[in-house]
């Protein structure tokens, strides 16, 4: 994944959000949790992302399946958070 083309726009005004922050912390794609989430998330729904054109997240914290999204599909993906310090990492 080309990293120079992430960007966050803004289409609205920041505000402080409360979060739990810390999952962040530990959340990566190789966390057990994240793993097999994405296992699933490709056995039931590999044909739809593979024939979707664009793919879009609500709710993406730090952009775990995003980035998955993006390394096994090769595909484009939008990612939209409430919580501006997940989106920037």
């Amino acid at each position: 994944m080309n990293k120079s083309l992430n960007q966050i726009i803004y289409i609205s005004d920041p505000t402080n959000v409360s979060m739990a922050d810390e999952w962040y912390d530990h959340a990566t794609l190789d966390h057990f949790w994240v793993h097999h989430r994405n296992i699933i998330l490709k056995k039931y729904f590999s044909h739809l992302i593979e024939s979707s054109e664009r793919i879009g997240e609500i709710g993406c914290g730090n952009g775990l399946i995003l980035t998955y999204l993006a390394q096994a599909f090769h595909k484009a993906v939008d990612g939209i958070d409430l919580n501006l310090p997940a989106l920037q990492l």
